[in-house]
């Protein structure tokens, strides 16, 4: 069973930040400017509402002058000068400036033109602060310091630039009086799709369903079933004539094809066939519908739509331990014919139910079965990307409605906004994320489980305990045992063996190792360091070598009666101990760096471990080392794969003791 929520929060709508807002006022004398309707500001002082647990608190700024009118002249020189030139260059295109066919682009609802546009900001609220100036939006955002803020996009401003615009800033943004108050009105276009009104409520998805009335049909025998007079309706309409009335065995092949997934046998057909009498159809049908099969092909089709999987995705694809239980689930859930209420309350919040059951708390995996990533490069990106995971199936496969779209701007066809889409993320935002391996799993006994299970639950757990402590009296024993046969290993024997990097890797493993190989007779150094194998003309290859079998895939050919191999490895520091793991036919012999360190004469079905004895271990060195191998051919089937592991601990196991020194 998974770690499901400890307990989710409430339900709740988190506010907006509750943005400055300016006091608009509009004057008499507006004048009309071309691509929309200009508005001249009085005497604006922008207000900043800050919400508290008790009462709105209202703080006007008035540090520097509210109208463009009462800048100094040599104040708005410097605008008209040095400012207006840098904006008209990298800000107006996109935030207000006239373009080539009259038309206007305010991106973020952000009016640069004017100071009135800036004071009053967009989507991000306004862009300059009166009370620190130096920390205004507008300058935050050119500063490039922000990686969600850059602006302008195409590229950062000079330092002269950002110097000239964090100056005007300090001086209270002059502007020419002429056109500082000019703002345009800005159409939202998504305003009929993304609020709950009259268009978006009289779109057919969201009109409440009606039963329309049975069409009258020419043929009385069409008239039994409502749902046969609508379709002999329409084939009326367009003139068509109904297919003839399928045989018996047509009609048994589709009853079991649609409810079970399964054909009939020959005889359940014959048997079918010969029955006249008039409830033969219905009994075919509750007997099927009756069939354990019949849960299990159209639980298929909901584990599609709740994108149930055994295994995480990602690069491991480990598997999901216990998942199966949420298959099963939905399996006996179809077959039981649960109310699909309950089946879908038990789904989003079965943990949560009082005194929740063993099922229950199994069918609230639904809030597992997402792609898991064990090891996230971001782990905050993650953490949302499973809420926004458990968003999209429970609005695409429960509601038929898109409320991914709205994670990253408001919807742009269902009536839903951005703030919407997280109000709802937050009912998932309590659960426990997923970890790594065992951690997600725990045990459960659910209210109500009958007593013969839990007793047989505990002798079993009773069971393992004495197994385990009779297990370690045994190890414990053998070692002594051991030790005292084997004093010169007595304080490298331990019950498991040490932690292993492994630094020749088996044919098995994600990155094989390559081999240089020959089957023609080799110098005799051809084991030594000093010996490159690359520059004596052996070919290169992956391993293992042979021929495939059922159980092991040969990456290389080898059929010839000899065959000599050599691969290389670096190491920073000598290990304290080592061991190869090897799979094999016939007589193979070992060499590390010219030295002869292990033989092997019967064959090995599985990997082999032959641990190196200490002396052995002298072969190693630091830098360059090279592992060679010679093989002789004993059957038809040839095959070799090894790999090579060390470790920094010079403990052996038992079972390691006694592959060395035998039983």
């Amino acid at each position: 069973m998974r770690k499901l929520c400890t307990r989710r929060r409430e339900f709740f709508r988190p506010p907006r930040l509750e943005e400055s807002r300016l006091l608009i006022k509009k004057s008499l004398t507006g004048v009309e400017d071309g691509g929309g309707t200009a508005v001249s500001w009085y005497r604006i002082l922008p207000i900043v509402r800050f919400r508290t647990p008790s009462h709105i608190l209202l703080i006007a700024f008035a540090a520097f002058p509210a109208s463009a009118a009462e800048f100094s002249e040599s104040d708005i020189a410097f605008f008209v000068d040095d400012v207006r030139p840098i904006l008209a260059a990298n800000c107006f295109e996109c935030h207000g400036g006239e373009r080539a066919n009259a038309a206007r682009k305010f991106k973020s609802n952000f009016q640069v033109i004017s100071r009135a546009g800036i004071l009053n900001g967009g989507d991000h609220g306004p862009a300059f602060d009166p009370g620190n100036p130096s920390q205004s939006f507008l300058l935050q955002k050119i500063s490039y310091k922000d990686g969600d803020h850059q602006m302008p996009p195409s590229g950062k401003l000079s330092v002269e630039d950002i110097t000239t615009l964090t100056k005007w800033a300090e001086m209270g943004m002059p502007w020419t009086p002429e056109d500082a108050d000019v703002l345009f009105e800005i159409e939202d276009h998504a305003a009929d799709t993304t609020e709950i009104n009259e268009t978006t409520r009289n779109f057919w998805s969201h009109k409440p369903m009606s039963r329309p009335s049975v069409p009258e049909v020419d043929n009385d025998a069409w008239s039994h079933n409502p749902i046969d007079a609508f379709l002999r309706s329409k084939l009326e309409e367009n003139k068509l004539s109904p297919n003839p009335r399928a045989d018996k065995r047509t009609l048994i092949r589709r009853a079991y094809y649609n409810l079970t997934g399964l054909p009939p046998t020959a005889a359940e057909v014959a048997a079918f066939e010969a029955d006249d009498s008039p409830d033969a159809w219905d009994e075919l049908v509750e007997k099927l519908l009756a069939s354990p099969h019949y849960g299990e092909k159209w639980a298929r089709h909901w584990l599609d739509v709740v994108r149930y999987a055994d295994s995480n995705g990602f690069e491991r694809d480990g598997i999901k331990g216990y998942m199966w239980r949420y298959r099963d689930y939905i399996v006996n859930a179809f077959n039981d014919d649960m109310p699909f209420d309950r089946f879908i309350r038990e789904q989003i919040a079965g943990d949560e139910m009082d005194d929740a059951t063993l099922d229950q708390i199994v069918a609230a995996g639904y809030n597992r079965l997402m792609q898991w990533d064990d090891e996230p490069a971001d782990p905050v990106q993650h953490f949302y990307d499973v809420l926004d995971d458990n968003v999209r199936t429970t609005s695409e496969g429960l509601l038929a409605m898109t409320l991914g779209c709205a994670r990253c701007h408001d919807h742009k066809i269902d009536p839903i906004s951005q703030e919407d889409y997280f109000s709802f993320m937050s009912f998932f935002n309590g659960m426990e994320q997923m970890k790594r391996g065992r951690a997600n799993t725990e045990k459960f006994r659910a209210s109500g489980v009958d007593e013969d299970f839990t007793q047989r639950v505990t002798a079993y757990e009773t069971e393992m305990t004495s197994l385990r402590r009779g297990l370690n009296r045994t190890e414990r024993d053998l070692q002594t045992h051991l030790a005292e046969v084997h004093p010169d290993l007595a304080n490298r024997i331990r019950p498991h063996a040490a932690k292993y990097r492994r630094y020749v890797a088996r044919a098995d493993a994600l990155r094989t190792a390559f081999w240089h190989y020959t089957t023609a007779h080799p110098p005799e150094d051809w084991s030594a360091v000093s010996f490159r194998a690359e520059n004596n003309g052996w070919d290169y290859a992956l391993g293992a070598f042979g021929v495939n079998r059922d159980d092991s895939k040969a990456r290389t050919e080898w059929t010839s009666p000899d065959l000599w191999l050599q691969t290389t490895f670096q190491l920073t520091e000598v290990p304290k101990a080592a061991r190869f793991q090897v799979k094999h036919d016939g007589y193979i012999e070992i060499f590390i760096n010219g030295k002869f360190v292990a033989e092997r004469h019967e064959s090995s079905e599985d990997y082999a471990t032959v641990p190196l004895e200490s002396n052995r271990l002298r072969a190693l060195q630091t830098g360059r080392n090279v592992i060679a191998v010679h093989l002789k051919k004993t059957s038809d089937q040839p095959f070799f794969d090894l790999g090579f592991e060390g470790s920094n601990q010079p403990f052996l196991s038992i079972n390691e003791v006694l592959r060395m020194r035998g039983a």
